[in-house]
């Protein structure tokens, strides 16, 4: 694959171009987003892994500029699966 073709169109393209390439791309790749908890349960960062049949890659880590604190599962709810 010749990215240096690819990254030239894609700066020459307009707004609605890029995004119409975006589209085509993402019928191929899923992405996804791993939230990252400390030993305490909270939820300091978070990573996106996008990946195309058997190949993927990660982000690196991104803190929150706040933690966040995971909510009790209500009673009524809790030993239930969807």
């Amino acid at each position: 694959m010749n990215l240096e073709k690819l990254s030239n169109k894609i700066d020459k393209a307009d707004d609605e171009e890029v995004l119409a390439l975006m589209y085509l791309l993402l019928h191929r790749v899923s992405a996804s987003t791993t939230l990252i908890q400390d030993s305490d349960g909270i939820i300091r960062a978070h990573k996106m892994t996008f990946q195309s049949g058997d190949k993927a890659f990660s982000s690196s880590l991104k803190e929150f500029d706040w933690p966040l604190q995971p909510m009790p599962i209500p009673e009524a709810l809790k030993g239930k699966t969807n």
